[in-house]
């Protein structure tokens, strides 16, 4: 993962498997990956269990569960409010005549 924070966008499915999403209205989404054994000593998520999850006489396989992988924060992207570059180009051309009007004001 080469050092790098995990998130969707990078989850390593060859290992674990493939991301769900899971949605639960009025709380947070999840995503979750099905299928994968945790560690009992550790509870570390391991690799994506080989074979199914299901032995041959239809049971679940011990220490295979789902886990929750990522939380989804509700987010929004807003526009720029403030475009400094454009408000220093008006006053620009305004400035000079400003300081000249309040510098007249202070000497009378």
């Amino acid at each position: 993962m080469d050092g790098k924070r995990l998130h969707p966008g990078n989850f390593p499915e060859h290992r674990f498997g493939k991301l769900r999403f899971v949605h639960r209205p009025g709380r947070s989404s999840l995503l979750v990956v099905d299928g994968v054994r945790i560690s009992t000593k550790t509870g570390r998520v391991g690799r994506q269990a080989k074979g199914g999850i299901y032995t041959k006489s239809g049971r679940l396989k011990s220490g295979i569960t789902s886990v929750v992988m990522f939380v989804m924060v509700p987010q929004v992207r807003l526009r720029k409010r403030l475009n400094v570059k454009r408000a220093a180009q008006r006053w620009a051309g305004k400035l000079p005549r400003v300081i000249d009007s309040h510098m007249g004001r202070s000497r009378g």
